[in-house]
């Protein structure tokens, strides 16, 4: 912390407090002097700190009152903010709400973005950077070093780290969608994605279709049962909370951490009650290939084929290499086109830093496409297509 001087810490907290609302919007906060013996640095140091906070919109001094903070509802984008300094990095920013660190940095998702960097931003000059962000909500110090040129976030972001950290640099997100943000996102179409696969099952002649996921509690996750919901209605399609097969697998410090591929969780307790039952599904609809795999080895178990007795649709990946998944088949379903989600946000961030995008906020979905395998079972007609 040395090399920001005196009045970072400070600083920081106080924007911290402020953006959770631990100091009360419209609320005096503590005079200069009380802060300077708080953190035992000298009045000049604290003034700075206030400075940068006031310049930032957050407070607002008062001749022969105090020092005030501004509600956020009165809280506007300032010149400060507009002239931070530019550097020549582009920070890719992950968050461990969403995944661990170990998800952020696995060779497919880093792939996807050395990607768009390769492509977009190495042409101009532009270095890279990586770092990831704990449940303690700690930036990283280039955040506020003016190194940094822009930001691709990746994640489910807070409010308060956004109001403090983001706030008034050239940022895109990719996850977490959260439109009382001031950037631009680019992201996976959960909604067409699950009318799609509802779609093509209901053209293969499923009718009871089950969807399942074990990150449950995740954000876009529960946008795609929102979606899910949509496409059977659509589709005139029975909806029935058995077939809903959501839960969250265990956490470690309140961080969803990985699987291990060659130690693969036994779905099938989770399966039986619903596949063995009445009226089971014929279908069910699986977050990615890893969830696929698993399903099908836990309805095996149950003694059930597929695709002949359930039908397995997913999102899929075919450009990566997934033997670790132990895949008999080849799955069908929808790529979401990772790769070119990250390749259209570094993009936009680029003509956001360049100066052509700076008032003009966009919400991009990358329509999924399809991608045929062997875990749907097609009901075709006389001329050889689906029905």
């Amino acid at each position: 912390m040395a090399r920001f001087s005196a009045y970072y810490i400070l600083e920081n907290n106080l924007r911290q407090q402020i953006c959770s609302r631990q100091l009360i919007e419209g609320r005096p906060i503590r005079s200069e002097s009380v802060l300077a013996r708080q953190y035992g640095i000298c009045r000049n140091s604290v003034r700075k700190a206030i400075d940068h906070l006031v310049a930032d919109g957050l407070l607002k001094r008062v001749r022969g009152s105090g020092t005030f903070v501004v509600p956020l509802s009165s809280r506007k984008r300032t010149a400060r903010q507009d002239a931070r300094p530019v550097g020549k990095t582009i920070l890719y920013l992950s968050f461990s709400s969403l995944y661990p660190r170990s998800s952020f940095i696995a060779r497919p998702r880093f792939n996807d973005v050395f990607t768009g960097w390769d492509e977009v931003f190495s042409p101009h000059g532009y270095q890279f950077q990586a770092a990831h962000v704990g449940l303690d909500w700690q930036p990283p110090e280039s955040l506020f070093s003016g190194e940094i040129a822009g930001v691709i976030f990746d994640g489910c972001v807070s409010q308060n780290f956004y109001e403090r950290c983001l706030r008034g640099l050239p940022c895109v997100g990719v996850n977490g969608y959260d439109r009382s943000f001031d950037c631009s996102w680019v992201l996976e179409d959960v909604f067409g994605e699950k009318d799609l696969q509802v779609e093509y099952l209901y053209r293969c002649g499923c009718r009871r279709i089950a969807i399942l996921s074990d990150e449950s509690e995740i954000p876009v996750v529960q946008d795609s049962l929102v979606a899910y919901k949509a496409a059977l209605a659509k589709y005139g399609l029975e909806y029935r909370r058995e077939r809903v097969l959501f839960w969250t697998r265990p956490k470690t410090n309140g961080i969803l951490l990985s699987e291990d591929p060659a130690d693969p969780p036994d779905y099938a307790p989770r399966l039986r009650k619903v596949f063995l039952g009445p009226k089971p599904p014929d279908a069910v609809i699986c977050a990615d290939e890893w969830r696929a795999v698993n399903t099908l080895n836990g309805l095996k178990r149950l003694g059930l084929r597929v695709p002949e007795d359930v039908s397995i649709i997913c999102r899929v990946h075919p450009e990566r290499s997934l033997t670790q998944y132990r895949m008999p088949f080849a799955f069908t379903g929808f790529n979401c086109r990772k790769r070119e989600v990250f390749l259209e946000a570094a993009q936009l961030l680029l003509d956001e830093i360049s100066g052509r995008a700076r008032t003009l906020r966009k919400t991009i979905y990358l329509q999924p496409y399809f991608v045929q395998g062997q875990s749907v079972l097609e009901m075709k007609d006389e001329t050889g297509k689906i029905k």
